[in-house]
């Protein structure tokens, strides 16, 4: 009976976790201290570092021990294991090689006039004296954005196409890829639904690739040029992998941007004094106070609060041994401050 009702207790504090991630680790930091175990309904136990000197300890530790790409693909098994995001050691070191040109100081400056402008002109739809919600118009101009610096794609039905393709893609049926012991269940499991959503998403992105314009008046090099080139950058890839890598980088490009964003808008809107001297400040090459904001809105409302490492062997943190394979996870302390 014992074992049944601890077995419940870890159910029960799996699926609280599940529907209230942040308030959770509140409630078992008070009772258990800076580090803990959490059991997840995905994945199996997962340790909660919430003291800044354990989290630098692993931030800073060696990738090889503290590894990122399979912590990603545990709590995101959607993600194929094949991507920046989803590599460790030498192939992710190669891959951010074949990448590391579109995100260059030179790059960057580049690419500001149109991130500007996509956004002046996606803002300019915005309602004015209505409610409306504010993340999804967010998110669909961090999409324009990042589907014209990674993809070349502009105009809203090709971006409008490009998202229906990718929210197909993250159905909550197939975030469930995961739980091996769901194998079984064949063509109708996580993994197969997960596979055949990629599968989609790829010959979706194909065809929207197919209706592109060819060439672009900024002449600027995109994700699919630098994932299609061979040496010396690296390996040309084929077209399953490059579908696989830009699905990982458009989630990676846009929906935390995207959330942000939609927080400082919540933010400033409570704070007209603000608000009206951001809107003078733009007028002007200098603007210490949206440094200012977007520092303060990032530590008020952070649009993720964690990091996730995989130990790939037992390593001693707090005092503590957890075991190799398990996630170690770098969680915010005490919870969002309000002032």
């Amino acid at each position: 009976m014992s074992v049944r009702r601890g077995s419940l207790t870890r159910l029960s504090r799996a699926v609280a976790f599940q529907r209230r991630p942040l308030s959770t680790l509140i409630e078992a930091q008070a009772s258990a201290g800076d580090m803990f175990p959490v059991t997840l309904l995905v994945g199996g136990r997962m340790w909660v570092l919430a003291a800044p000197e354990l989290a630098h300890q692993v931030l800073h530790g060696p990738p090889a021990l503290y590894r990122a790409g399979r912590a990603n693909r545990r709590i995101l098994p959607v993600l194929p294991s094949d991507t920046v995001l989803t590599l460790d050691g030498d192939d992710h070191r190669a891959r951010r090689r074949v990448l590391a040109p579109l995100f260059r100081g030179d790059s960057l400056a580049a690419m500001a006039p149109i991130i500007r402008d996509i956004a002046a002109a996606e803002v300019a739809r915005w309602p004015i004296g209505v409610p409306f919600a504010v993340l999804p118009r967010t998110r669909f101009m961090t999409l324009c954005i990042a589907a014209r610096l990674l993809l070349g794609i502009e105009g809203h039905a090709l971006v409008g196409e490009l998202e229906r393709h990718l929210t197909r893609a993250l159905r909550p049926y197939s975030m469930l890829a995961g739980v091996q012991s769901l194998a079984r269940l064949g063509p109708a499991s996580p993994q197969a639904v997960a596979r055949r959503c990629r599968a989609g998403f790829a010959r979706g992105l194909s065809e929207v690739r197919a209706a592109r314009p060819r060439g672009s008046p900024d002449d600027l090099p995109d994700a699919l040029d630098a994932l299609g080139a061979a040496a010396p950058a690296g390996p040309a890839l084929d077209d399953a992998r490059i579908a696989d890598e830009l699905f990982a980088l458009l989630l990676a490009a846009h929906e935390t941007t995207a959330t942000a964003l939609a927080w400082a808008v919540e933010l400033l809107a409570r704070d007209p004094a603000t608000t009206s001297a951001l809107a003078v400040e733009a007028a002007s090459d200098d603007r210490p106070l949206l440094d200012a904001v977007i520092s303060e809105v990032l530590r008020l409302r952070p649009p993720l609060v964690d990091i996730v490492r995989e130990l790939a062997e037992p390593a001693e943190l707090g005092g503590l041994p957890p075991a190799a394979g398990d996630p170690v996870r770098r969680g915010r302390r005490r919870g969002p401050r309000t002032g």
